[in-house]
């Protein structure tokens, strides 16, 4: 089905990006034409999200290069800056997303482990486990 909560690998690449290094390789690599040193960085690592927004800034620096006019050349080098941005604001909000759930998940806890259904029909069930407390001192309730 789909994951809840983003993986631990992809929490791992998260931590390893810096925002400020990645601005500069970006606008780097907008300048160059080419993602050049951004492959040092874990960004396909990073979860769907971040994956896709990473093509969409490769395809558009392929744009770029190919480009033969000084007016179109400088159309694509827009389009690969605002995609490159783009890949800056996919990571930042993933970002984010870690952070508050690794906040939320000290009160409560989505189990992802979801099975899928053994039949689809029109009454479609799918049971979901999740744990809370109130307060962190608090012991963990459980729903199955």
């Amino acid at each position: 089905m789909g994951e809840i909560n983003l993986d631990d690998s992809d929490k791992r690449a998260l931590r390893e990006i810096d925002d400020e290094t990645l601005r500069d390789l970006i606008y780097k690599a907008a300048t160059e034409g080419h993602l050049g040193e951004l492959y040092r960085l874990p960004l396909s690592a990073c979860g769907p999200h971040v994956s896709s927004k990473l093509h969409q800034f490769n395809e558009a620096l392929q744009r770029y290069r190919e480009a033969k006019s000084a007016k179109n050349r400088e159309d694509k080098r827009s389009d690969a800056i605002r995609a490159g941005h783009d890949l800056s604001s996919a990571v930042t909000s993933m970002k984010r997303r870690m952070e508050n759930e690794e906040r939320e998940a000290m009160r409560f806890r989505i189990d992802d482990n979801i099975l899928w259904p053994r039949r689809f029909d029109k009454h479609l069930n799918v049971r979901v486990h999740y744990r809370w407390r109130t307060s962190v001192e608090d012991e963990w309730r459980s729903v199955s």
